[in-house]
């Protein structure tokens, strides 16, 4: 789904980050996707029915801005 929004490159980035020893290493489930949901807006995520665009993080690195888009269904 990333795809449909932002440049390959912009993605590995992310990757990277998130699984710092590769997706297959970790996994989808893993504590380093550095995101909670509540399970309400969980089953939302599992659907496709937003999307998170990164905008900043904060100086200390324990916050994140994002932006958020609802998705057409």
């Amino acid at each position: 789904m990333l795809r449909n929004f932002w440049p390959q490159v912009k993605i590995a980035r992310w990757e990277a980050l998130l699984f710092p020893d590769g997706f297959e290493q970790n996994g989808d489930d893993s504590p380093m996707n550095l995101i909670c949901l509540s399970p309400e807006v969980h089953v939302y995520w599992n659907k496709g029915e937003f999307a998170l665009k990164p905008i900043s993080v904060s100086a200390d690195s324990k916050t994140l801005t994002v932006q958020l888009f609802w998705q057409a269904k």
